[in-house]
């Protein structure tokens, strides 16, 4: 699940924070990228835990009413079929699921009256309407939770909300990415007013849709892994590892390592091709993940030049200036079209 973007986008976030802080070793930092990688995964699980979890309260809900003092006839029989979605049941039985949510700090279940809310929305919607009029089968089951995750969950503010005061969303990439330039940083207190003021000028302010962003990513996840439950699916590899392999693992271990290991000489490499720029004048996170991207240049033979410079191209547009972009693709261009010409690159596909 965990891919090499996401992996990419924690490992800048967590350099950044590595050089910008004093006296922090390499393992420090490396654990930082783990724990980091590791919450990506568990929104993952969070997510497809809401399935069971909101299932079995629906079941509550309707036994509930069933057991009271005069239950009105629609309560004495109610209708069975989302207390009896396949999907919820298959997923129940996970045991990566089961083990994250018997370990996890927070779960659905802790929250009655958001389960409750969301319950009452999916309930009032034309997707369970026309759940209710599908024929009974799995794939109909994956369907209506595909809907609700689309159209409901992922679309839903206050739930954005909850999660992210629950320390789930932990980063400002559920929807939007705001991006602004000033001269100056203004101070803490007129924050909100510079950036009020900013938006009225589209050179100094950018509000873009984060669409590779780590939790835009763990989403399409969640609809890959319905989408593609069969009735041949085993149970146990219907939720996706952390990992497709090993190699994406090192990976990640390696590109943070390496990046701060090499950083002067990839600073040193850097300063030539700045074209009369100040290296002092580049902003950091620029700055950072070219040097990145030189460590997968030199590094990592099986990754294409092309490739690299694309996804470090990506990563300014999301987290640099709006000009960041085509800087970092001039720059790392010249680095690689020289070093290949001279044979310091060398990759196994170039």
């Amino acid at each position: 699940m965990i891919n090499r973007t996401v992996i990419r986008t924690r490992a800048l976030q967590v350099a950044y924070s590595h050089f910008k802080r004093e006296k922090t070793t390499i393992d420090v930092t490396l654990k930082e990228l783990e724990n980091s990688l590791r919450e990506t995964y568990d929104l993952y699980l969070h997510f497809l835990g809401l399935i069971p979890d909101l299932t079995e309260f629906h079941s509550d809900v309707l036994r509930a009413k069933q057991q009271k003092h005069m239950p009105t006839e629609d309560e004495k029989n109610p209708n069975m079929k989302l207390a009896n979605n396949a999907l919820a049941k298959l997923l129940r039985q996970n045991t990566i699921l089961n083990d994250y949510e018997a370990e996890a700090m927070h779960n659905w279940r802790s929250d009655d009256a958001m389960l409750s809310r969301l319950l009452t929305k999916i309930l009032q919607s034309n997707i369970y309407e026309a759940y209710l009029a599908d024929i009974d089968s799995l794939r109909a089951d994956c369907k209506f939770w595909l809907d609700v995750f689309k159209h409901i969950i992922f679309v839903d503010e206050d739930l954005a909300d909850f999660l992210e005061l629950e320390s789930l969303y932990w980063d400002n990439s559920l929807f939007l990415i705001e991006k602004f330039e000033s001269e100056e940083l203004p101070d803490i207190e007129r924050v909100e007013d510079e950036v009020e003021e900013l938006k009225k000028n589209p050179d100094l302010y950018q509000s873009v849709r984060a669409e590779t962003s780590p939790v835009e990513i763990v989403k399409d996840f969640v609809l890959k892994t319905i989408k593609q439950v069969k009735k041949t699916t085993p149970v146990e590899e219907i939720v996706s590892p952390m990992y497709k392999d090993d190699e994406d693992e090192m990976f990640a271990v390696n590109l943070l390592s390496k990046t701060i290991e090499g950083s002067c000489h990839y600073r040193e490499i850097l300063d030539k091709y700045l074209n009369n720029w100040d290296s002092e004048r580049v902003a950091d996170i620029d700055m950072i993940l070219m040097q990145m991207a030189l460590c997968e240049f030199f590094e990592m033979p099986d990754i294409p030049v092309r490739i690299t410079i694309n996804e470090y191209i990506e990563l300014s547009k999301m987290f640099s200036t709006s000009k960041s972009y085509s800087f970092v693709n001039g720059v790392l261009d010249n680095v690689a079209t020289e070093f290949k010409k001279n044979g310091m690159i060398l990759k196994a596909n170039k």
